[in-house]
């Protein structure tokens, strides 16, 4: 039996026009180092997403960009779908499945109080990195 999760199911629309290096967030409700939260971001053009119970207990593969999804930095609007329950992280763009993670450890809901954060990743070296871009109807 699969252990019970308070599912994250979190959708936004976003018009990305990236440059190709560094990191823009799109949805954030995690504090640099607190392995406590989540997020959705872009790392060098690519769509990224991972959530973390605790700091055992992750959809979280090891890289700087758990499900990496790229070709949406294109000026056009897309629908970011992400969903985390029992059986791990689902990464959807314009309602496709593009992207698949498990958890490692015991599957667990984030506990975070840091408030939500739109259009930019908080705790980058050197500051804020803010998306170039828009978002939209996030929920």
């Amino acid at each position: 039996m699969a252990a019970q999760v308070d599912p994250i199911f979190l959708t936004a629309w976003v018009r990305a026009e990236l440059e190709a290096a560094g990191l823009q967030g799109l949805v954030n409700k995690y504090a640099a180092g607190s392995f406590n939260g989540y997020q959705v971001f872009f790392e060098d053009g690519s769509l990224c997403a991972w959530v973390f119970a605790n700091s055992t207990s992750a959809i979280y593969d090891g890289t700087g960009c758990t499900m990496r999804t790229s070709g949406y930095n294109d000026g056009r609007w897309h629908q970011v779908v992400l969903v985390a329950d029992a059986a791990g992280g689902r990464l959807y763009v314009d309602a496709v499945q593009k992207a698949s993670q498990p958890w490692t450890g015991t599957p667990g809901a984030p506990t975070t109080t840091q408030e939500l954060h739109l259009g930019h990743y908080p705790g980058v070296s050197g500051g804020a990195s803010y998306l170039s871009g828009l978002v939209d109807d996030v929920r």
